[in-house]
């Protein structure tokens, strides 16, 4: 389950860098999918991973996670890629709602 978890985060990741390179093109949108990209894990680190520097609420942190899938989720649909969408996102829940459910907490 933690793998399948982990390949969750590491897609949401490459979903926002890809949306964004298709939103500019060219080198603004290398340059722009990097940031967005480097923006999403620092937003992770902060906030969900396991050692994160600010420490929330369960309930917040499930509200963030799923924002985090539903962008990652939305820059894979709008570029047609309807069921790579599909299928991150309800990987994504699925697994962070067993996570909190047995563990407590959702996993980084």
């Amino acid at each position: 389950m933690l793998t399948v978890r982990f390949l969750c985060e590491l897609a949401a990741v490459a979903a926002v860098g890809y949306g964004g390179y298709r939103a500019a093109g060219g080198i603004a949108g290398v340059v722009l999918g990097l940031v967005l990209a480097v923006a999403l894990m620092a937003f992770w680190a902060t906030f969900l991973a396991p050692r994160r520097r600010i420490d929330l609420p369960l309930a917040a942190r499930l509200v963030l996670e799923l924002g985090v899938w539903t962008a990652a989720a939305a820059a894979l649909w709008t570029n047609g890629r309807t069921g790579l969408a599909a299928l991150l996102f309800t990987a994504a829940v699925v697994t962070g709602a067993a996570n909190a459910t047995f563990q407590g907490m959702p996993a980084g």
